[in-house]
């Protein structure tokens, strides 16, 4: 759980830099996200699935985050969440929406 809540933790400090304008703070957080995605993988083969309880987070950063990372995998519930934060105005909101067009599209790259 450990590496969840550092997902979690970068997610939301990645999301609170980028509505700053804080690019070099959310770039910072956006590798923490990405190492902690990675060694959730590392530990068994479907380690990102530990992501899944970050779907039903108070923040919308670290739910657009997860939901992204679970796509591939835990599809209907992903989406789920992301409709749920597409409605919102601001950066987050577009960026559920970007997600879920570029899922709809075939064109979305998940690491």
């Amino acid at each position: 759980m450990k590496l969840v809540y550092q997902y979690a933790n970068a997610a939301e400090q990645h999301g609170i830099a980028t509505v700053e304008g804080d690019y070099k703070s959310a770039n910072r957080s956006h590798n923490r996200v990405l190492e902690a995605l990675h060694r959730l993988d590392e530990c068994e083969p479907d380690g990102r699935r530990r992501l899944d309880c970050l779907l039903g987070h108070s923040s919308s950063n670290v739910r657009v985050w997860a939901a992204t990372h679970l796509l591939a995998v835990e599809t209907e519930r992903a989406i789920a969440a992301l409709n749920e934060v597409a409605v919102q105005n601001g950066i987050i909101g577009g960026t559920a929406r970007t997600v879920l067009s570029e899922w709809k599209n075939g064109t979305l790259r998940i690491p």
